[in-house]
């Protein structure tokens, strides 16, 4: 989806990684199941275009990663953050990159910008590849319900809806083009929610050290100011 430059810079540094753009009407914001085919597809272009002003405040942020085939986005973190999570093949070599979005965007804010790059081994890209397999099935919902099977105390299970877990975007980019999908953070019901666990379990596992800086450590990107003083 493509926005116009004034409603992107509008809402560009206005104060959270959680913005919401104008696709996203008030009774779709942290909204939990979606009633008709319609509502859906509103609620998803809701989620698309939030993940990319995130992904466009991450390529400000921190350098682009280039050309990445699988990309996903996750929103209303616990720790206040943004994250966007990029596969991108280098040579023989696949590539994940991790990037963290802060909630607030004012320069005198102190809470760090982290990114974490990494070659991932021959075992992640065989599972990755398997995952990826899975989401080529065209039946796959582009918006995931809402809710998840909860197992009660004595055995019995019950389906339960999920109004506060947070939205994960998923971009999977083929030969045939860009495919969107949005699940809740819990969901593994399917190929895309089993493979958004897998890369967000691959980051959370890494051996690899997070670089961070402070926020206020970036005023030419906060400001536009490519010389601040």
């Amino acid at each position: 989806m493509k926005w116009g430059f004034a409603a992107l810079a509008a809402l560009f540094w206005t104060g959270a990684a959680s913005a919401e753009p104008p696709s996203c009407a008030p009774h779709l914001v942290n909204a939990g199941v979606a009633g008709s085919p319609e509502e859906a597809r509103a609620r998803l272009a809701c989620d698309l275009d939030r993940a990319q002003l995130i992904a466009q405040k991450a390529d400000t942020l921190h350098d682009p990663d280039g050309e990445a085939f699988v990309q996903i986005i996750e929103s209303n973190t616990r720790s206040g953050a943004a994250y966007v999570y990029s596969i991108r093949r280098l040579g023989d070599a696949f590539m994940l990159t991790a990037r963290s979005v802060p909630e607030a965007a004012a320069a005198d804010n102190q809470m760090p910008v982290c990114a974490l790059t990494e070659t991932l081994p021959q075992d992640d890209v065989r599972a990755l590849a398997r995952l990826l397999a899975l989401t080529a099935n065209a039946t796959l919902p582009a918006y995931g319900r809402r809710e998840e099977m909860v197992t009660g105390a004595d055995g019995t299970k019950r389906v339960q809806l999920v109004l506060d877990a947070q939205d994960i975007v998923t971009v999977i980019t083929t030969l045939s083009g860009a495919h969107h999908y949005s699940r809740h953070s819990r969901d593994t019901s399917d190929a895309i929610g089993a493979l958004n666990a897998h890369l967000l379990k691959r980051v959370a596992q890494s051996e690899t050290a997070w670089t961070c800086e402070p926020l206020s450590t970036f005023p030419s990107k906060l400001t536009g100011n490519a010389n601040p003083p």
